[in-house]
């Protein structure tokens, strides 16, 4: 087991997200959340990621290389391509071929040295999903990070996680059912 949550319930004044909601997720496991709108996909994502502590209930990460792909993009604006992706590894690539594989898969080669300016809203989210994955986390949250790719694409990202990352714990918020042939489970908030 990678992450325990028990009896989690969040409410914004009034208003109840989730009450008394549990779940694990096992190393090696892809779960995928799936919800209408402010159903609490993200407050969820947001809790179970350690980022929110506004709860009741308990949560227990079992590995502290966690990563998180937010919904929006998040990119420096100051800074390259190159340098948005190896942020979190202090500004030096560990793994070259490792960082490099990444880029390919992503087909962003071409814009390395490139600003976020210069990107199309696509080209930003697979920027984004590189960074959350160049750590090599144990347990990766994504939130909607898929938003602005087409099918082919989504399929050669899939592809390289399933391939490079399959010990990893993949916890996915997302409304595009080509996600459901890579997850183990869906979880459904209501």
């Amino acid at each position: 087991m990678i992450l325990r949550a028990e009896n989690i319930s969040k409410s914004y004044d009034s208003f109840k997200i989730f009450d008394k909601l549990s779940l694990t997720l096992e190393a090696r496991e892809r779960v995928v959340l799936r919800g209408r709108s402010a159903a609490g996909k993200t407050s969820l994502i947001h809790i179970l990621a350690g980022l929110d502590d506004q709860f009741t209930g308990r949560v227990e990460r079992f590995t502290d290389k966690i990563s998180v792909v937010f919904q929006d993009d998040g990119l420096f604006p100051y800074k390259t391509v190159r340098e948005n992706i190896v942020y979190p590894l202090k500004d030096k690539i560990k793994d070259h071929d490792f960082y490099q594989r990444w880029l390919e898969v992503c087909q962003l080669q071409d814009v390395e040295n490139h600003y976020p300016y210069q990107l199309s809203r696509g080209m930003k989210k697979r920027v984004a999903i590189i960074r959350g994955f160049i750590t090599k986390p144990e347990l990766i949250f994504l939130d909607e990070p898929f938003t602005g790719l087409d099918e082919s694409m989504i399929g050669r990202i899939i592809k390289h996680i399933r391939s490079v990352h399959e010990k990893t714990g993949i916890l996915i918020a997302s409304h595009l059912d080509v996600i459901d042939a890579f997850c183990s489970r869906t979880i459904r908030l209501e």
